[in-house]
């Protein structure tokens, strides 16, 4: 414990007059690490147009707050600034910007000239101009929402990235320097960006309400390894769905014929699992692994003579292992973990270590990547302390089975910027071990452009000496518009009559 308040580390933070609550947010987190005094400078807020405010009238984060707070000499012991104003520019400070080099808080993050970028970035900088931290969102969405999730991501990356070194162990990363920026950006134009916002939007709800996913499972006869140098799926084979249902998440059962995956029902919007015989045509056998909601992704993983099973089951917030038994049936093997909405989990060995990877849901559906580790599949299972260990997403969100090719691990993952499941990343992972993860990708495999399913794909399995593949088309279902037009009309049709007149006394 530290002796004497002199010995306790000064944090100043910058923020604007008034103050947004993710600004306060971020304050109020700071004032809660032990042993650290915070003081507040607060700055006249840049000029925000018209057009932002009115954008921006659903933003919880933007909303003003009061904050107060004591203001520390900057001589008293040592000063750590942050710099949250949408001004910027104080010396020496650490800070929140976008890809552009501009604030967080200024207005039109993300924007350059008239449009709004695909990708948001969230950076954490250091007082030396050194990239420290950072997450990586998908733009698309309104920009409300876009902002409340970026100024939440951007309090998480302070919380990581300061905290350690106000307690003197360094930070969970080494920061890395920046290129030196280019040619200055245009500046953004506020009514054009919001323009083509709405336009978005619009153009998003149509498709919502009219389009629909088709997933289809292909088979490639070659390895999982192969894709690293070729990433065609032009000699995939097809399997066909029945009429209003599809398939998707493939996983092959080693040495059989035999394909668990997700069977999707456009009829009712329903996942369950089923085990396919890949024939023509297929035949499928219903999946009981006991879950009650919607369940997808069964992945499978070969452990100490057995066959496991780990399906995402993120509504039930609960992650369950099955192994397979003599009889092709299967049992509950262990709780992995309990209140966690794990997305797409994935089970593999490194090092004499099991892993799993997941996407957690209350972060986010796609965006972040978080890790457990136990000594056996059955556990214990602890998380990984640099959870999430990776936000980006552009790879982080799991895709399929891990391997191995040249001593090397790789891990795939989806790309989700612009949508769920665009393509597939293959990441190479350069360290992982109970303290620290970093990978990086290294191949991108997109849909076969002149085939029938060109609009995505998200799994990518080994099944031996095969490898299994999903993608997507988007079209016109009718069972799914039938389903959108009877979830509209029932409320209207639950209501009761109307009295006629003159009923009443």
């Amino acid at each position: 414990m530290r002796n004497g308040a002199a010995e306790m580390p000064n944090v100043h933070v910058h923020v604007d007059r008034p103050t947004p609550h993710w600004q306060a947010t971020i304050v109020r987190r700071l004032e809660g690490i032990p042993h650290v005094r915070v003081g507040i400078a607060t700055r006249s807020a840049a000029p925000f147009p018209r057009s932002w405010r009115w954008a921006t009238r659903r933003c919880q984060g933007l909303v003003p707050v009061p904050l107060t707070g004591a203001a520390l000499p900057r001589d008293e012991g040592k000063a750590l600034v942050l710099d949250l104003s949408s001004r910027g520019g104080v010396p020496d400070a650490w800070r929140l910007w976008d890809q552009h080099d501009r604030p967080l808080a200024a207005p039109f993050p993300f924007c350059t000239a008239g449009r709004r970028d695909g990708l948001a970035e969230v950076r954490l900088i250091d007082g030396e101009g050194r990239l420290v931290d950072r997450a990586c969102l998908d733009a698309g969405e309104r920009i409300d929402l876009l902002l409340d999730r970026a100024y939440a991501w951007g309090g998480r990356l302070v919380e990581r990235g300061i905290s350690p070194r106000l307690a003197g162990e360094g930070g969970r990363c080494g920061a890395i320097a920046l290129p030196s920026s280019s040619a200055p950006l245009e500046p953004p134009q506020p009514w054009r960006i919001v323009a083509g916002d709405l336009l978005r939007q619009a153009k998003r709800r149509l498709a919502d309400w009219t389009l629909d996913e088709t997933w289809a499972i292909g088979v490639l006869d070659r390895p999982i390894v192969s894709l690293l140098d070729d990433d065609a799926l032009a000699d995939a084979r097809w399997i066909a769905a029945p009429k209003g249902v599809y398939y998707a998440d493939p996983f092959g059962v080693p040495g059989q014929g035999t394909i668990l995956c997700e069977r999707f029902d456009h009829g009712d919007g329903k996942g369950r699992l089923v085990a396919l015989d890949a024939g023509v045509p297929p035949f499928e056998r219903p999946l009981d692994l006991g879950i009650p909601g919607h369940a997808s992704f069964p992945f499978l993983v070969e452990a100490e003579g057995r066959l496991l099973c780990l399906p995402e089951s993120s509504a039930d917030r609960r992650l369950a292992l099955w192994r397979r038994t003599a009889d092709g049936s299967w049992q509950p093997a262990a709780t992995v973990a309990e209140g966690i909405a794990a997305i797409d989990p994935v089970l593999f060995s490194w090092q004499g270590r099991w892993w799993l990877a997941y996407t957690d849901g209350d972060l986010g559906a796609s965006d972040n990547l978080c890790l457990l580790h136990a000594p056996s599949p059955q556990g214990p299972w602890r998380p990984h302390p640099a959870n999430p260990v990776k936000v980006d997403v552009r790879s982080s969100r799991g895709a399929g089975t891990p391997f191995v090719a040249g001593r090397a691990l790789y891990r795939p993952a989806q790309d989700c910027l612009g949508g769920y499941g665009q393509a597939i990343v293959i990441n190479r992972v350069h360290r992982l071990d109970p303290e620290t993860y970093l990978e990086e990708p290294v191949r991108r495999i997109a849909p076969d452009g002149s085939g029938p399913y060109r609009h995505g794909a998200h799994t990518l399995s080994a099944w031996g000496e095969r490898t299994l593949i999903d993608a997507k088309r988007h079209g016109m279902v009718p069972a799914a518009l039938w389903r959108r037009v009877r979830g509209r009309l029932a409320p209207a049709l639950r209501r009761p009559a109307l009295e006629p007149r003159g009923a009443r006394a």
